[in-house]
């Protein structure tokens, strides 16, 4: 029993030094630390192939379908487009400009409603095509 507590003691002493700031290298950048990164949407980058293009369909199962009733679905689904290109940003779309986006969301405020709101909703039909197709863009 002495020995056990000796050496607890001994063990305790050990934990309680403390340690002596030594010589540490300082942490070297890496290798790409100057190089340009981008992070790219191909959605909303170039869509450079229409023919693939989502359809309200695509959105099944996710924002809008389960967030509208049944009425406001169906009549989000009969107006719903991809996004213009180069359209105005704050300009509502028409099957955008139908919604009771206050009723949905209590937050958003009546004959004002927020870019937040309704922005995740568009799709705007870019693919890995128009980010192919525009790679010179990316090189410049």
């Amino acid at each position: 029993m002495q020995k056990a507590r000796l050496l607890l003691l001994a063990l305790l002493a050990l934990q309680c030094q403390t340690a002596t700031p030594g010589k540490e290298e300082p942490p070297t950048l890496p290798a790409w630390s100057d190089v340009v990164f981008y992070q790219i949407f191909p959605d909303r980058f170039a869509n450079g192939d229409p023919s693939n293009d989502p359809t309200f369909e695509d959105t099944k199962g996710g924002w809008p379908d389960l967030y509208f009733d049944t009425t406001t679905l169906a009549m989000v689904a009969e107006n719903w487009q991809v996004h213009p290109w180069e359209s105005d940003w704050y300009e509502l779309q028409p099957w955008e400009s139908g919604v009771d986006w206050p009723a949905i969301f209590d937050w958003a405020k009546p004959d004002d409603p927020m870019v937040k709101t309704w922005a995740g909703l568009r799709r705007y039909g870019g693919d890995l095509q128009g980010v192919i197709d525009r790679l010179d863009y990316l090189q410049e």
